[in-house]
């Protein structure tokens, strides 16, 4: 298996929280996910499907001024899928 990681930067100005979802497909669709809520600093993993529950990801602010740093590790926990989709959604309210 491949490991990913995947690294974004995210103006906070009104947003509320942000999903990073990496989904793989082909032979069956895995979903690994993290959430990050801007108001309580929290980060939260979540998997549908069998997907890997990521264990490696944060949140940090940068030396910008309201921007942030998100990441997360995922890969396919079956190996056998051969397209990767990634999705950033963006809420703006709770």
């Amino acid at each position: 298996t491949t490991l990913f990681r995947s690294i974004i930067y995210q103006a906070i100005q009104d947003t509320y929280q942000v999903d990073l979802q990496a989904i793989f497909s082909g032979s069956s669709t895995r979903t690994s996910q993290i959430t990050y809520t801007f108001d309580t600093n929290t980060v939260t993993a979540s998997n549908s499907g069998s997907g890997f529950l990521p264990t490696n990801y944060g949140a940090q602010t940068t030396t910008s001024t309201g921007w942030y740093r998100l990441w997360f590790a995922f890969n396919d926990t079956s190996g056998l899928n051969n397209t990767l989709q990634f999705r950033i959604l963006i809420s703006t309210t709770c």
